[in-house]
């Protein structure tokens, strides 16, 4: 989560770079570019032990709406008490804070710039990629991630996206994920561990 939050604070220093970027004074910019670093750094708060495997048994037992680890984090968010002080002893609404990973639709800038956080191409997806890659021997993570993340930027609708020049970059992405997918998470060791 500390990679995370180190990644989304660099997408969002790329999107502020997007010509006609000036919704946000600077003092705004720095609470706002804090908050999605906090939302990044806690985006997996509510996980299980044992991870997504732990989600799918609850689901399995009729109790998905305890399963899912974006819903427990915004709990934890809210009823942590220690927690809870320490984001508003520094002028962090909790729920704020919650609303980004669980793409929850606030009617502020939180809602668009979420995807940051929590979509196909984000801070997360960039992080573990590569870290998996270098940690298991597969060369899937192999992107240029440095090169993808200075890419981001707000399109005509304000909303999250890359240029067109990383097309074939963010492709190279995508296809990794798959490969990493058919190499790491559907390898039969890992699904005989999470079955049980």
């Amino acid at each position: 989560s500390i990679g995370v939050c180190h990644v989304a604070g660099k997408i969002l220093d790329s999107i502020r770079e997007t010509p006609g970027f000036e919704e946000l004074s600077d003092e705004s910019w720095e609470h706002e570019l804090q908050r999605y670093r906090l939302a990044a750094l806690l985006h997996d708060i509510g996980h299980y032990p044992f991870s997504h495997a732990y989600e799918q048994a609850l689901k399995r037992a009729n109790l998905g709406e305890h399963g899912d680890h974006e819903q427990i984090g915004g709990m934890v968010l809210k009823y942590d008490e220690e927690l809870k002080s320490v984001l508003e002893q520094h002028g962090y609404e909790p729920e704020s804070i919650s609303a980004i990973f669980k793409r929850t639709n606030l009617k502020d800038v939180s809602t668009r710039l979420k995807d940051i956080v929590s979509s196909g191409l984000d801070a997360d997806r960039l992080d573990y990629l590569r870290r998996t890659a270098h940690y298991t021997g597969v060369p899937y993570g192999n992107i240029d991630g440095e090169y993808l993340i200075s890419q981001f930027q707000l399109d005509g609708n304000g909303d999250v996206c890359i240029t067109n020049r990383a097309r074939l970059t963010a492709d190279h992405f995508l296809l990794s994920r798959w490969f990493e997918y058919q190499q790491i998470i559907f390898h039969h060791t890992v699904q005989a561990a999470d079955y049980t």
